[in-house]
């Protein structure tokens, strides 16, 4: 069983219904103090102690713009929210990585194709005199490589099938999850 370690600060910033109210009002966008205390119906006394808390918990962000001070979410308290986001960045890490794979899959590929070797044809000009024309090998003829026994074609369609199915199940789970967890 996993164990869940919750340091001092972070307990202390939860144990409050304000505090826990003024994260889920800072969800939707910055605010400052003054936005704040119109939201919630708190003393301005109140938010900023509550504030100080959740700052020290590492919950908050404080961000200074002209003469006001806006709060966000941080990443942490954006997880405490949303703990099924973490799902969804790990899925979407891996909906990369599979696009990282069709992308090397097709340079490599492509090398490949650009390897060929060259092939001379016999050709015939109009005063009969025989010439050897160079031409490349095309890429659905069959060569001694012949594409059907290179393995780049199959990765990359099956890497893109994999881009595209995690990406749409990433977009699902992002929408899925928006609603807050507290």
């Amino acid at each position: 069983m996993k164990k869940v370690e919750v340091d001092v600060d972070t307990f202390k910033a939860l144990t409050s219904e304000e505090r826990i109210l003024l994260l889920k009002t800072m969800d939707k966008k910055k605010h400052t103090v003054q936005s704040l205390c119109k939201e919630t119906n708190l003393s301005e006394e109140n938010i900023r102690a509550s504030l100080v808390s959740l700052k020290q918990a590492g919950f908050i962000k404080q961000k200074t713009s002209s003469n006001s001070y806006y709060y966000t979410l941080s990443w942490k308290g954006s997880t405490l929210l949303h703990p099924e986001n973490n799902r969804v960045f790990a899925l979407a890490s891996i909906t990369l990585a599979s696009l990282c794979t069709a992308f090397i899959g097709l340079t490599l590929f492509i090398r490949q194709q650009i390897a060929k070797p060259v092939h001379s044809t016999l050709v015939l000009e109009k005063n009969d005199s025989l010439l050897f024309a160079p031409r490349m090998g095309s890429m659905f003829e069959s060569t001694s490589q012949s594409t059907a026994t290179s393995p780049y074609p199959s990765i990359i369609i099956l890497s893109v099938v994999v881009f595209l199915s995690l990406l749409f199940i990433c977009a699902w789970r992002y929408n899925k999850n928006k609603k807050q967890r507290l």
